[in-house]
C-alpha cells in the first residue's frame, strides 16, 4: 500500500483492542496527498488498492473513506450500516445471515459483510459448583482460568520509542483447539484462611478460659495474679492440650495428602501442626518458668491431705 503513488502513510492496529473485537482482525488507517496532488480521486485510490491486496493469500479487506459526517453507531467496514436487534441471539443471527446473502446478490451493493462473528470455536462447559465449593474454587477463579487460557487476555504494555507491543496471556496454539487442554487447566484454591482459621480460635479460646479462671481464683481465693495464672494452667492443661490434639491429628491428612492440588494444601497441614507443636511446647515451658507446680495446689487439695504429724519436740 505504501508503494502507491497517492498513499503517503500507514499506520497499523493489529491484535485485541477497543477497536478490534478478535485477535485476527486489524485495521490500517491509510492516509493520501491533498486532492491537488493526487492522481485520482478516493474511489479510484481504493480500487487500485483492492487489486493490490487481492494476491494476498487468507486476507479479507474492506476499504472504507473517511467521512466528515458519520451516521452509524459504531466503527464498521461499510460505509452504510443496518442494524438487527432482537431478544433471541440465534434469531439474529440467523436473519442476519438471510439479509447479509441477499444484500450481496444486489448489482448495485459491494463489499457487503456481517459484524456478528459466531462462527468461531465454542464449547458448552458443565462446572460442578458443589465440588468447587468444598474445594475453596470459586466460580470467578474458573472463568479468570479459562479466560487467560482461550481468551487472548492482554495483561501488559510494552512501549517503545515509536511502537506500543501488547502482551497477551494465552495457551500454547497447540492446546487451543484440543478439548483435552481443560485436564490440563489448574484453578488454585482459596482455603488457606479458611483452615488456618480454627487453629488460631483454639489457642485464643484457650487463652481466654485461662485468664477468666485466673482472675476468678484471683477475687474468691485471694490469690495473687503469678499464683491464679499457674493455677489456672494446672486445672486447664488437660482440655487444652485435648484441643491442640484434635486440631493437630485434623491437620494430618492435610499434610500427606497425594490427590490433586496436594501440593497447595500440603504446607498448609505441615504449618498447623508445626505450629500447634511448639505453641504446646512454649506453653508447657513458661508454664513451669521460675515456679514449681507443686508448690500451688488445685482448690480442694488441701482438704483431701491427711494432717502431717507434729513437729514439736516431746516433753
Amino acid at each position: 500500500m505504501r508503494k502507491d503513488p497517492d498513499v503517503t502513510g500507514v499506520v497499523s492496529v493489529i491484535g485485541v483492542t477497543p477497536i478490534n473485537a478478535t485477535p485476527n482482525a486489524g485495521r490500517l488507517a491509510i492516509t493520501l496527498r491533498s486532492r491537488d496532488e493526487r492522481q485520482a480521486p478516493v474511489n479510484a485510490v481504493i480500487e487500485r488498492l483492492q487489486r493490490a491486496v487481492a494476491a494476498v493469500p487468507g486476507v479479507v479487506v474492506f476499504f472504507r473513506p473517511v467521512q466528515d459526517i458519520q451516521i452509524s453507531t459504531r466503527l464498521s467496514r461499510g460505509q452504510y450500516q443496518y442494524t438487527l436487534t432482537s431478544t433471541d441471539a440465534n434469531e439474529v443471527g440467523d436473519w442476519a445471515t438471510r439479509l447479509t446473502q441477499q444484500l450481496q446478490k444486489s448489482e448495485v451493493l459491494r463489499d457487503v459483510a456481517s459484524e456478528a462473528q459466531d462462527n468461531g470455536l465454542g464449547m458448552d462447559i458443565q462446572i460442578d459448583r458443589e465440588m468447587a465449593g468444598r474445594l475453596g474454587v470459586s466460580m470467578q477463579t474458573v472463568i479468570d482460568t479459562l479466560s487467560d487460557a482461550f481468551g487472548q487476555r492482554q495483561i501488559s504494555t510494552i512501549y517503545g520509542q515509536a511502537n506500543q507491543y501488547r502482551v497477551i496471556l494465552e495457551a500454547e496454539p497447540e492446546y487451543q483447539n484440543d478439548p483435552g487442554s481443560l485436564a490440563k487447566l489448574y484453578v488454585p484454591a482459596s482455603g488457606v484462611q479458611a483452615v488456618a482459621q480454627p487453629t488460631s480460635l483454639t489457642s485464643t479460646s484457650n487463652a481466654i478460659m485461662m485468664i477468666d479462671f485466673a482472675l476468678e481464683a484471683e477475687r474468691k481465693q485471694g490469690l495473687s495474679p503469678r499464683e491464679s495464672i499457674v493455677q489456672a494452667s494446672l486445672l486447664r492443661f488437660r482440655p487444652i492440650m485435648m484441643t491442640t490434639l484434635a486440631a493437630l491429628f485434623g491437620a494430618v491428612p492435610r499434610a500427606f495428602e497425594s490427590d490433586t492440588g496436594s501440593e497447595l494444601r500440603n504446607p498448609l497441614g505441615i504449618t498447623i501442626i508445626g505450629g500447634l507443636y511448639s505453641a504446646s511446647c512454649s506453653r508447657s515451658h513458661l508454664s513451669r518458668d521460675g515456679t514449681r507446680e507443686d508448690a500451688i495446689e488445685p482448690p480442694g487439695a488441701a482438704a483431701d491431705r491427711a494432717p502431717e504429724p507434729s513437729q514439736h519436740p516431746a516433753e
